[in-house]
């Protein structure tokens, strides 16, 4: 609608799509609910090809090369759903030992059968999407693990070994062994008690700049 052109007009959407090639269409959609679930299932919705990726707001693709080999490698390995690994937007040793880590973890727990995604980058297909129902916007975290378990019903899930760079904002914010041990909860109530639908684990969602 014009409202929602209007919105946008002069944002990173609307510069994004005057740059983009005439082959690639851009468009942007307002979601009328604060649920990061029902905004990917909405994104889905409106989309109009069969390979689906969601990346957040703080994750950045190096260059049309990643962005590349993340589609053959998909395509390659006929994968149901799949994640990368990642790098730190910004430096320091503390995010890169990190992120190391979490990237070690991830393919374990792949191998294991048991998916630990991060939506910071998350593909998967349309025919998959449709059948799995899509995100489940009751679980308020990790709700892009849950999905990509559900996702194994119909396929294969990988970490494919292509990197790509996400922001360490909330370890600046918060501290890294605060951070460390908040998501060391976080693994252990969906283990334990199963996915988190409440706000029994603090998460703060949009409140960074």
């Amino acid at each position: 609608s014009s409202r929602k052109n209007k919105k946008f007009k002069g944002g990173v959407v609307e510069r994004f799509g005057q740059q983009a090639p005439g082959h690639i269409s851009v468009r942007a959609v307002v979601s009328d609910e604060r649920n990061i679930s029902h905004q990917r299932n909405l994104g889905a919705k409106h989309a109009a090809h069969d390979t689906l990726i969601f990346l957040d707001a703080d994750t950045t693709v190096p260059s049309p090369a990643h962005l590349r080999q993340l589609l053959e490698r998909f395509h390659a390995d006929i994968l149901a759903a799949a994640s990368c690994r990642f790098l730190p937007l910004e430096p320091d040793w503390r995010a890169s030992a990190y992120f190391g880590f979490l990237y070690g973890f991830q393919r374990t727990m792949a191998r294991l059968g048991n998916p630990y995604a991060m939506g910071a980058c998350l593909l998967t297909r349309r025919d998959v999407f449709a059948k799995t129902g899509g995100f489940d916007p009751t679980i308020r975290l990790n709700e892009d693990a849950e999905y990509c378990l559900r996702a194994t019903h119909h396929g294969r899930f990988r970490i494919l070994p292509i990197s790509l760079q996400t922001s360490t904002r909330r370890f600046r914010k918060h501290g890294y062994l605060k951070m460390g041990l908040r998501y060391l909860r976080i693994f252990a109530h969906r283990t334990l008690r199963g996915e988190a639908r409440d706000n029994t684990i603090p998460y703060e969602f949009g409140e960074f700049k």
